[in-house]
């Protein structure tokens, strides 16, 4: 298979985790509103300790979120040869992440059940926020490689020039989305956006691979690889 098809079924993939994310938030959505999200989000999934099935879902989805999103990147890395220093940012920025996001599904697939077995509620608890900070965490690095990738993308103009805005605004968004509930909300909505839309872009194969005599190293300072 093409590499730009392997990229844009990777980032339909995230398109479809983007929207199963809108829905965790819409079946957890509190009475008081977005105070109360991330209180109601943590319930949500707290309830869920109990019922294996469910629960190994519920985590194995934030597992896939890293894998979907590094394989992107390494095929968008391929596709913007020519920008080797951003392209390499992005990559090493989605391997920080991807690590992050299977350490936050994998850490309470293990330590949550025995623990809520034995009636630790305190210890649950503990759990629940090192799985939540190594997921905002993931998610502020993927915002860094968004940012990298959308500015180069701008740069190259290879993409339309509205994705480019949408995806620089989301990665932003990402970095700073542990500081406001409205965030969590925010981000899914253009993560479904840009994530489908670039998927169309590199299914049509829109996106071509810089030929050598397109590279221009005095873009990024260095030497074109």
């Amino acid at each position: 298979m093409q590499p730009a098809k392997v990229g844009a079924i990777a980032s339909f993939v995230l398109s479809v985790q983007f929207l199963l994310t809108l829905v965790w938030i819409i079946v957890s959505w509190p009475p008081e509103g977005l105070a109360g999200l991330v209180d109601a989000m943590g319930a949500y999934y707290r309830e869920r300790v109990d019922e294996p099935f469910a629960f190994a879902t519920m985590n194995l989805y934030n597992c896939s979120f890293g894998v979907s999103a590094l394989t992107l990147a390494v095929v968008l890395r391929r596709q913007f040869s020519d920008y080797p220093l951003g392209t390499d940012f992005a990559v090493a920025s989605i391997t920080a992440a991807a690590a992050m996001y299977i350490a936050s599904g994998v850490v309470p697939l293990i330590a949550a059940p025995p623990l809520a077995e034995a009636g630790d509620e305190a210890a649950l608890r503990l759990v629940e926020g090192v799985s939540a900070g190594l997921l905002l965490g993931g998610t502020m690095a993927s915002g860094f490689a968004l940012v990298a990738f959308g500015v180069l993308a701008l740069n190259s103009g290879r993409l339309p020039r509205p994705l480019c805005i949408v995806i620089v605004l989301s990665g932003s968004i990402e970095i700073v989305e542990w500081s406001s509930a409205g965030l969590l909300v925010l981000d899914p909505i253009l993560g479904t956006l840009w994530a489908a839309w670039l998927g169309s872009q590199l299914w049509a194969d829109r996106v071509s691979c810089a030929t050598r005599t397109e590279l221009r190293p005095a873009a990024e300072g260095g030497v074109a690889q």
